[in-house]
This record gives structure tokens, C-alpha cells and sequence, in this order.
């Protein structure tokens, strides 16, 4: 069992063996130019340590937050209104995939649900890892459907049996509205 937990920290130390390698050598280096020159050495040594906590407190202080990308997306369905408005509204289970990439963690759609009717209902869109929950701010019948996503599931389920909610998963992918 042990092995198999661990499998994807054995990926993970295999992602991070050329950085490893590539600072082991500069400790190299720097070891060897140490011990060449004890006296200037000291102070290449203290330098970066002392330095170290200032870069980070400034890059924390005035990092500006990443840009925010907004992407629409458009699709044209050949098929009669009244068909499509009842798939929009709540559309059946959709069969797990097979594809190896949904199976490494990647969300999937498995089925939407609603609650209620109109402006104001709810609507569940069903992801492997959780629920979008979207309520409904525009309702024109067999026309046009408008909400506001106000929870989201993440956007993958870590492999890992602990439960963590890792960084580069946070706020990856935001959705507000559909």
C-alpha cells in the first residue's frame, strides 16, 4: 500500500531532479571557491542569507496579482430550440470518460441538476470533483439562459490520500458567469 501512495512523490521527485542537480552544482562552486578564500567567502556566504528574507518580504509587498483573463466561448447547436432548452436546463448522467488524462485527476462533467424554475432556481452543473452551483439571473424560455456561478469544484483531484488544497490549484481557473 505504501508504494502505492507513494507513487506520485516518485513522480514528483523525478520532476524535481534537474533543479536538484543544477543547485547541487552551484553549491559546488560555491564550496570550492570557499575553501580557496575562507576570508571573502564569509561574506558571498552571509550575503545571500541575510538578503534572502528582504527579496521575499518586497516581492510580497509589491507583487501585483497576476492578470485576470476573460474568455467567451460560443456554440452554434443545429437542432430545434425546444430540444436544446431541456439539455441546458438539467442534461442526464454523461458517461464517465476513458481518456487517461481524466483518469490522472482532470474535472469531468457528469450531469447538471436544477431547483425550481425561472429566475431565482438553481442550478447544479456536476463535476467529478464537486459542484458548480449556479443560480439563475436570466431565464427567457427556449431562448437564453444567464446565471452567476457562486461555488466551483477544483479544477483536479490531487492523487494524494491527504486532504490538501495545493496553491497552483487555487484560483487557477475562476468562473463567474454562464
Amino acid at each position: 500500500m505504501a508504494v502505492l501512495l507513494g507513487v506520485e512523490g516518485g513522480i514528483c521527485l523525478a520532476m524535481a531532479l534537474p533543479p536538484a542537480l543544477s543547485l547541487a552544482g552551484l553549491g559546488a562552486l560555491v564550496g570550492a571557491f570557499l575553501q580557496d578564500s575562507p576570508r571573502s567567502g564569509r561574506a558571498a556566504c552571509v550575503a545571500p542569507l541575510l538578503l534572502a528574507p528582504l527579496l521575499q518580504w518586497l516581492e510580497a509587498r509589491f507583487a501585483e496579482p497576476p492578470p485576470r483573463r476573460t474568455v467567451t466561448t460560443a456554440v452554434v447547436v443545429a437542432a430545434p430550440p425546444e430540444r436544446v432548452w431541456e439539455l441546458v436546463v438539467a442534461f442526464p448522467p454523461i458517461p464517465e470518460p476513458t481518456d487517461w488524462l481524466f483518469r490522472s485527476g482532470i474535472a469531468y462533467p457528469q450531469r447538471a441538476e436544477i431547483i425550481g424554475k425561472g429566475v431565482g432556481a438553481v442550478r447544479h452543473c456536476v463535476f467529478s470533483t464537486g459542484a458548480f452551483v449556479e443560480p439563475i439571473d436570466c431565464w427567457e424560455r427556449r431562448r437564453r439562459l444567464g446565471f452567476a456561478v457562486t461555488a466551483q469544484p477544483p479544477p483536479m483531484r490531487e492523487w494524494s490520500p491527504w486532504s490538501i488544497a495545493p496553491l497552483h490549484l487555487k484560483d487557477f481557473l475562476v468562473s463567474e458567469r454562464g
